[in-house]
């Protein structure tokens, strides 16, 4: 704020706003795949019944599966939010979004839009499947239900 106002606040808002524009995979992969492997691993063996762990697994293996696919397009986007941000106030690299694109692919190439991929996505698929079985727990919890959806 002190150096550029209030309308720092809101500087590089687009990138932000563009990579957000993908948390609809996020979820969307999630529930996708959720009803997908409830139908796929239909585990009652006849009993009717399900096993305790099957819905867990499926929210872990559906979690994952979203997070994943949510990172894989969203990338880019976080890629050219961060070199926007941490280009020095005094005297920016990059003058717009597009700008930091371009120069990006054409000084790096376009493989430069996705280094440091490789490590998100191994942190990612543990890290939402985890986030997705906490987060059908609580919705147990809260609802009184005896069993993970």
């Amino acid at each position: 704020i002190r150096t550029a106002g209030v309308a720092g606040l809101y500087r590089h808002w687009l990138p932000t706003a563009a990579e957000m524009s993908t948390m609809g995979l996020f979820f969307g992969g999630y529930e996708w795949s959720r009803r997908s492997l409830q139908k796929t691993l239909d585990v009652s063996c006849g009993t009717g019944e399900k096993p305790s762990w099957a819905g867990p697994v499926t929210s872990f293996l559906a979690g994952g599966f979203g997070g994943s696919l949510f990172w894989i397009f969203a990338f880019p986007f976080e890629t050219i939010k961060h070199r926007l941000m941490t280009q020095p106030l005094e005297k920016p690299v990059y003058s717009s979004p597009v700008h930091c694109l371009r120069s990006l692919v054409a000084s790096e190439s376009t493989m430069a839009l996705w280094r440091g991929f490789l490590p998100a996505i191994l942190r990612t698929f543990p890290a939402n499947g985890a986030t997705f079985v906490t987060y059908e727990a609580v919705v147990q919890l809260f609802s009184g239900a005896h069993q993970i959806r």
